[in-house]
């Protein structure tokens, strides 16, 4: 089960559950399968890394990928990215309560790597 305990940042819980439960942490284990598979046993064949620096620069470089640019089919997302799904989801909720402007996406010029 989860044991939570309270967070510092406006009302948000902090809950930790047990290590490989999918059961429990379903998001978090899919997440660590799709880095495990497309970053680190692509990027470890072509790359021998000897310092924890070059492996932190390949993740950085598959997380802008696959945050901002790669579109994904999950049912909370539905074709948008991450980041543009995130977006949305503030820029609707500030609408309804605080009524304002939408957020845009950081410039291509920034997401380039």
């Amino acid at each position: 089960m989860c044991e939570c305990e309270p967070g510092d940042l406006e009302g948000i819980k902090h809950c930790t559950t047990k290590v490989r439960s999918p059961w429990t942490n379903g998001f978090v284990e899919r997440m660590n399968r799709t880095l495990l598979d497309e970053c680190f046993r692509v990027d470890g064949r072509k790359t021998w890394y000897l310092e924890p620096a070059e492996i932190q620069r390949d993740l950085d470089r598959y997380l802008l990928r696959h945050n901002f640019k790669r579109s994904h089919q999950g049912y909370r997302v539905r074709g948008r990215t991450p980041a543009q799904a995130l977006l949305d989801g503030i820029a609707n909720a500030g609408a309804r309560a605080l009524n304002s402007a939408p957020i845009a996406l950081p410039a291509e010029a920034a997401l380039a790597a």
